[in-house]
This record gives structure tokens, sequence and C-alpha cells, in this order.
């Protein structure tokens, strides 16, 4: 398996407990989906910037 699939599907584990727990905690289902999609959105702007500079992110 590659890099790149066992590090997607770490994020997809992640995000599942994430989203129950949040479920758990008695956040509605739209908050989830809102909070899910700004850290896919962050995920993807770290993912696009080069070694090093996210330890640089606010």
């Amino acid at each position: 398996m590659s890099v790149h699939r066992e590090l997607s599907r770490a994020i997809e584990i992640v995000k599942a407990a994430y989203e129950e727990a949040m479920r758990t905690h008695g956040l509605l289902p739209s908050a989830i989906e809102l909070i899910s999609s700004y850290a896919e959105a962050n995920l993807a702007a770290l993912n696009g910037l080069p070694d090093g500079a996210a330890d640089d992110v606010p």
C-alpha cells in the first residue's frame, strides 16, 4: 500500500472518530458537516504547502 493511500485511510478513520464524538456530544448533523468541511479545507491547504511550512501556520 502506498504512503498516500495509508495516509488517506488514516484521515478517514480519524474523521469518522471525530464526527462520532461530535454526534455523541449532541452537535447537529449540519454543524458536524460544516466542521468536517472546514477540516478538509485546512488539510487540503496544508497539503499544498512546501515541507516544513505548515509549522509556521498559526
